[in-house]
This record gives structure tokens, C-alpha cells and sequence, in this order.
């Protein structure tokens, strides 16, 4: 049997954190759904502790989409434009929350 992959993903996992869950939760809500570029930025700017960890995780992740699917950053941020333009995707939940917030600011 021969598994194929329509749109090509990478993984990465943590495991034995001595970091809680519910403090990773908040960091990663900070950049899910953001380019690889911008989730870094973010990162090293983050004053949570958790943050170390997470930046270490995202970096693991863009290794194994390197290496093992032989993926370029690029193409990860291609993919991430494509299910954007297509209404899918964390990124356009994120850019639809961020829409609404600035308008219920501006009121």
C-alpha cells in the first residue's frame, strides 16, 4: 500500500516539558497561523518563559520539513497562502479576529 500526501506537512513534538500546558497554550496562540519569519520575531520578543520552548519546537519543525520532506521555507509559506486565499486555515481565523478587534477599537 502507498501512502501519499496531498499537502505536504512537517511534525514536531516535545516531550518530558517541565513547562505546563496551559502556559504553552497561551505562546502558541501568539503565533499560530503566522510565517515562520514573523512566529520567530514574535518569539524572541515574547517575555514568557515558555517562549524558549516553543521557539526550540518551531525550529525542530522547520528542520524536519527541510530534511525530511525536503521542503524549502517557501514552500511552507506558499502553502500557508494558499489555504488563506481559500478561506481554510488558523491564518484566517487569526487575520479574522485581528479584522474585528481593530474595528471594535476604532468605535
Amino acid at each position: 500500500m502507498a501512502i501519499t500526501m496531498d499537502t505536504p506537512s512537517a511534525r514536531a513534538t516535545v516531550r518530558y516539558l517541565g513547562v505546563s500546558p496551559y502556559k504553552i497554550r497561551q505562546v502558541l496562540e501568539l503565533v499560530r497561523g503566522l510565517p515562520v519569519d514573523d512566529a520567530i520575531r514574535v518569539l524572541q520578543l515574547c517575555e514568557k518563559d515558555a517562549a524558549d520552548s516553543v521557539l526550540k519546537l518551531l525550529d525542530s519543525a522547520v528542520a524536519n520539513a527541510e530534511h525530511n520532506q525536503q521542503l524549502p521555507a517557501d514552500e511552507l509559506e506558499a502553502r500557508r497562502r494558499r489555504e488563506e486565499s481559500s478561506g481554510r486555515g488558523a491564518a484566517t481565523a487569526q487575520r479574522r479576529r485581528s479584522e474585528r478587534v481593530r474595528r471594535s477599537r476604532q468605535r
